[in-house]
């Protein structure tokens, strides 16, 4: 999902605080397909045991970031430690959540390029796969391939989500893909998706993540035919430095050294997404008919009042 300086960034880290009354989950909304309103989040196993499971109250799907394909086929899942399917089974038992795994991302993607273009290699792929989702009681996989370079990498990477939903569908696990605007991989992998999670952050210039970006994004996909249930809108918890895109900062260091107020987006010199902006975007999913919101990610935010969830389950409610 990230690039490496998100993993290695500097500064202070944040154990999330409960940020309101266990049980306060705000009433599922339904889709134009007459499915329940998502509100996805990533954790990254860099992250997993400095938030309180408690802090997921609204969240409905828990991604884990992230084991690796390597390209022969098979995973790499060594971060699915032991410790860390405890912490993942008790967000399951606090509220519910369902919990996915993620495959890939920034600095973790290459074993994709080759495994796509062979089939054995993705078949041994969809294998581990499905005996890790049943092994584990996961309930879905989210690819992230960052990113497919040319015609016959999109091609195979639709064969691979194709192959991984024929697999999915009578188990009951759910599959997700991580994509930006520009990424296009066509009909056939839209089809085999239950979920895209649109990354709609990261724009170059100085302000990364502004609402006419994030709904220019979302329609995007809807203007390539993909159905509004299967689009969940990314929302970022973090920031980034207005004159340097290298430097990155999460909401809950950003609110703690620089004070913002609610309604602003940019604060000592960086660009980020306040409550009020989230929950405009959050109310944009809700009134386009969108499958859900996608946050990246839970570690990032602060507690309490000044929580980015709770304005997301403000903005729903």
């Amino acid at each position: 999902m990230v690039p490496w300086r998100r993993w290695l960034a500097a500064g202070l880290f944040w154990i999330v605080a409960l940020p309101g009354p266990v049980g306060q989950a705000f009433p599922p909304r339904r889709t134009t397909a007459g499915q329940d309103f998502a509100v996805v989040a990533y954790l990254p196993d860099y992250r997993l045991d400095r938030v309180d499971p408690r802090a997921a109250v609204g969240v409905t799907d828990l991604v884990f970031f992230s084991i690796e394909a390597r390209a022969d086929g098979s995973i790499d899942a060594r971060r699915l430690s032991d410790k860390a399917l405890k912490i993942l089974e008790r967000f399951k038992k606090e509220n519910g959540t369902r919990v996915h795994v993620a495959v890939g991302g920034w600095g973790r993607s290459g074993g994709f390029a080759r495994l796509s273009q062979d089939a054995r290699a993705r078949a041994r792929f969809v294998g581990e796969l499905v005996q890790l989702c049943e092994k584990y009681g996961l309930d879905g996989v989210d690819l992230d391939w960052q990113h497919p370079r040319n015609d016959a990498e999109n091609a195979g990477y639709a064969a691979l989500l194709a192959e991984l939903k024929t697999a999915f569908a009578p188990r009951k696990l759910l599959l997700s893909a991580a994509l930006a605007d520009w990424q296009d991989p066509g009909p056939r992998a839209y089809q085999a998706l239950d979920r895209i999670h649109v990354m709609a952050y990261d724009h170059d210039g100085p302000r990364h993540a502004t609402f006419d970006q994030a709904k220019a994004d979302a329609l995007t996909f809807v203007e390539r035919g993909v159905p509004r249930s299967k689009i969940c809108l990314g929302l970022p918890f973090y920031g980034r430095r207005s004159t340097d895109s290298q430097v990155e900062s999460s909401y809950a260091e950003i609110l703690a050294r620089h004070h913002p107020q609610a309604s602003a987006d940019e604060a000592g010199g960086f660009s980020f997404n306040g409550p009020e902006t989230i929950a405009r975007k959050t109310r944009f999913a809700h009134d386009e008919g969108l499958g859900g919101v996608m946050i990246w990610e839970l570690g990032q935010d602060a507690s309490g009042k000044d929580s980015l969830l709770e304005a997301i389950r403000r903005a729903g409610r």
